[in-house]
Parts: structure tokens; C-alpha cells; sequence
């Protein structure tokens, strides 16, 4: 194992951010070693970046008495956050709760093989005082929620101009930083956005904070990247006409926070704000600009790009995430899943098909003289119009033909779909009236040729009238 000194290095653009830099380091498999390291100046949050690889990093931070605080651990935050930066990879921010720290230690695990390693201090930013937070003006009726300001969070000034586009989609995102949802307070939360500004533009090289919108743990919002409403952001890569909201915590392994109901429900009054103001159906797909594809309208980082943001466990919520802003603008909305279908003949469960809606499919061989059917008995809560959709994954073995249908009333509705086609999102069938109760039955047949296999999967209902 070869380790070689301390080395600080003050980046010429950032005028609040310093790295320590350690390496090269190797550690074999069951190998461990602890460094205590002081920091250049007393600071309230701390980040790693490194070039290499390693099982497990875990960082405490060191107070004014040498005593050492809470013990985190740290991993890759999201591919994403390496743009610019000139790292390999980047950890989300430690902060500091109890008043600043003044140095770390860090225990690296092994196996390792380390080029370079770098702690990034960011020194206390706190904000002194509250602001009134101002709600800004409604849309076509929903207004939008109190936003705490950059001047809120003493954000400093962008380090360039403002790109609009208009809104179509909203992003969802976590800030992949554990002890952040641990914020005792609404001071300590202002800090952490004026934490993740100076990450953001001092090590990942941005010329602002990434986000358009961040949510805390005590349901607080903060505004984000300058310039007002649809600005584009920096949070997933695209960015054109998607307005990106970061919830701030870490919701995956190894930390697994759950997102609490504070959050949630900011969370879902900033959404539906955005989609009364801009017409976005949240339970709906439409083309994503930046992308340049059809997307679900309220997605998660990672329905565009190879990540784990915003978390399993924030990903797990959004289907409810999109019924609860749907009911919030005014819309009654029911989806019926695979769990509550019925089936005649043989049907078959599969989840291997990334873009399916929950956690898994039935799919039957098509087959004109051995007939399967599978169908949904949704219980209506009212008679009117009802929109009618259904999701399904595509594939190249799947039916051109697949025979969709409804009966209600001893009338049978039919359309074929191409099920090779539009997978991943809901596809509308068609609106029709429909009684309420359990009379009618919606769902898919085998019909066709043989060679090719129909899916069932999930089924919207929208009252539209």
C-alpha cells in the first residue's frame, strides 16, 4: 500500500470552496485504514471526489474539541453531477448541524484502488435570518406554493444568462445527500441549498445551482437555478422544456430514506401548480423536447438517463405521485394494475421489460383457436365520460394486432393496437360513457396470428365529463 501526503488546492473560479487531495491508495480485499484530517478553514459541509475505485468510504466529522460527531457512508451520488467536474466520481454533501467542524476522518475500506481522492469543503454559508417566503401568482387556478428565494438562502449571483423553454415535463430528482433529511431546521435547510449552489458551481463547474426547485424534509421549497419560472435548468442532462425538483435526501441504498408526508405534499402542490399553469396532464406522456422523445410527464431522473435518482424509494411513489397532483387540479383519476385482473386461459407473468407499469406484466401467446383473455372490473364511482387508456411494454415479439376491448351495457367496444409500438406510457383508447359500479369489464384478448404474444399490463380511467 502506497499513501503520500496532504496537498490543498485552491480552485482559481471558486471563491468558497477548497480540496484536499489524497493518493494514490491500494487496499486489499478486508483491508481498512482511517486518516484524520484536518480542514483548511472551520466548515459546516464536506464532499468526496475521487478517480479509482473502493468498497466502502465512512466519514465523521471532527468538532472544535476533536471530538468526532455522527459517521456517514459515502458513495457514488449520480452520474449525472460528474459533468465538469473532472472527477471520475462525486459523493453527495456531509453537513455539519451542531455549528462548524474542523477536520474529518475518513476509514476507506477495501478492496481499493485509489488514483486520487479529494474532501471538498465548503465553509458556513448559513443564512441569519428568515425571509417571508412569497407565493407566487396561479396559473388558470391553482396558485402556486410559498417558494423561499434565493435572496431567502443568500444564493450568490449566476455565472451566466438565462435559457427559457417551455415547460412539459416535470423532473424528479433526490440530492443523493443522507444526513440532509436529518435538517433539524428551517435555517439548516437554507444552509444545505446554499451547500449545494457552491457544489454545484465550484467543484461540478456549473455556473449555478442545478435545480430548478428543492424540497426539504419540512415540506419547505426553495427556489433553485436563477432567472424565475421555466428557466432552464442542469438536473438531467437534457433539460429543455422539463422543469427538474430535487428532494432533498437520499432515497436508496444504503441509506433508504423514506420520503415523509411534509415532502410529499410540497411536492405534489409545486406539480400541480406547474401542470394547471402549463396544461400538463400529469397522468399523461407527451413529447420531451430536450430529450426528444415521448417521456411520462412527471418522470423520474432515471426514465431518461442510467441512474438511480431519484431513489427506489422515491421512484416507487411516483405512480401515486401522479394521481395525487391529478386530484389536487380538480381531475378524478383511477389506474388498475396488474394485481387486480381477471383471466380466462393461460396467461403467463413476466417483469423483465424495463418500461412496464409497476412491478410486473401478463403476457399470452397469440392464437386464433386457443383463446385468453385477461380484464379489469373497475369499480366507477360515477357515471359520465370517461377517458380510457391502457400502458404496456413494447417489444419486437409482440402482437401488430392486439384486440383491446370494452363490454358494458351488452355492447361490445374493440380497437387493435400494435403492441410492438408506444410502449412505456399510457395510450388513450378512446372516452365513452359509463356507468358506475362494477358492471363493466375492460381488457385484452389473443387474438391473431400465431408468433407473436399479447400484453396486459394497467388501465387508466380519466372522468373528462
Amino acid at each position: 500500500m502506497v499513501f503520500f501526503g496532504l496537498c490543498a488546492l485552491l480552485l482559481p473560479q471558486a471563491n468558497s470552496v477548497e480540496h484536499t487531495s489524497l493518493g494514490p491508495l491500494q487496499l486489499e480485499a478486508g483491508e481498512s485504514r482511517e486518516f484524520e484530517i484536518p480542514s483548511p478553514f472551520a466548515f459546516r459541509s464536506v464532499g468526496l471526489a475521487w478517480r479509482g475505485s473502493f468498497v466502502g468510504v465512512e466519514l465523521s466529522l471532527i468538532d472544535s474539541q476533536g471530538k468526532t460527531k455522527n459517521s456517514w457512508t459515502l458513495s457514488e451520488c449520480d452520474d449525472l453531477f460528474l459533468e465538469n467536474s473532472g472527477w471520475e466520481s462525486l459523493s453527495g454533501l456531509v453537513h455539519s448541524y451542531s455549528g462548524p467542524s474542523y477536520g474529518t476522518i475518513l476509514r476507506i475500506t477495501g478492496p481499493a484502488i485509489l488514483n486520487e481522492l479529494a474532501l471538498i469543503w465548503i465553509p458556513n454559508l448559513d443564512s441569519s435570518q428568515r425571509q417571508v417566503p412569497l407565493a407566487g401568482g396561479a396559473g388558470r387556478g391553482i396558485p402556486k406554493p410559498p417558494v423561499n428565494s434565493r435572496l431567502d438562502w443568500q444564493a450568490d449571483p449566476p455565472q451566466c444568462s438565462s435559457d427559457y423553454c417551455s415547460t412539459t415535463h416535470i423532473g424528479v430528482h433526490h440530492t443523493a445527500s443522507a444526513n440532509e433529511y436529518l435538517s433539524p431546521d428551517w435555517a439548516q435547510c437554507s444552509a444545505n441549498v446554499r451547500s449545494t449552489q457552491a457544489y454545484h458551481m465550484y467543484t461540478r463547474g456549473w455556473c449555478d445551482i442545478g435545480y430548478n426547485y428543492l424540497v426539504c424534509v419540512h415540506g419547505e421549497i426553495w427556489e433553485g437555478r436563477a432567472g424565475g419560472d421555466d428557466i432552464r435548468g442542469a438536473h438531467d442532462g437534457f433539460n429543455c422544456g422539463s422543469m427538474g425538483v430535487a428532494m432533498m435526501g437520499y432515497f436508496h441504498p444504503p441509506h433508504n430514506q423514506n420520503p415523509n408526508a411534509e415532502l410529499l405534499s410540497a411536492l405534489t402542490k409545486l406539480c400541480a401548480w406547474k401542470c394547471d399553469q402549463q396544461g400538463i396532464d400529469p397522468l399523461g406522456t407527451s413529447w420531451y423536447a430536450g430529450w426528444g422523445g415521448i417521456r411520462p410527464n412527471i418522470y423520474g431522473h432515471q426514465d431518461v438517463k442510467s441512474t438511480s435518482c431519484p431513489g427506489d424509494l422515491m421512484y416507487a411513489l411516483l405512480p401515486q405521485l401522479r394521481l395525487d397532483v391529478e386530484a389536487l387540479c380538480g381531475v378524478t383519476a383511477l389506474i388498475f394494475d396488474t394485481s387486480q385482473l381477471r383471466t380466462l386461459g393461460h396467461w403467463t407473468t413476466g417483469s423483465s421489460a424495463t418500461d412496464r407499469y409497476g412491478n410486473d406484466y401478463l403476457w399470452a401467446s397469440s392464437s386464433p383457436s386457443v383463446p385468453a383473455t385477461a380484464w379489469w372490473e373497475p369499480n366507477i364511482p360515477t357515471t359520465g365520460i370517461w377517458e380510457i387508456s391502457m400502458w404496456w411494454p413494447q417489444g419486437s415479439n409482440r402482437s401488430t394486432t392486439a384486440m383491446l376491448g370494452l363490454r358494458t351495457g351488452g355492447r361490445l367496444f374493440t380497437v387493435v393496437e400494435n403492441q410492438q409500438l408506444h410502449g412505456g406510457q399510457w395510450n388513450t383508447l378512446g372516452s365513452l360513457q359509463l356507468p358506475a359500479g362494477t358492471s363493466v369489464k375492460i381488457g385484452v384478448a389473443n387474438d391473431g396470428p400465431l408468433g407473436s404474444v399479447v400484453i396486459a399490463d394497467a388501465l387508466r380511467l380519466v372522468l373528462r365529463g
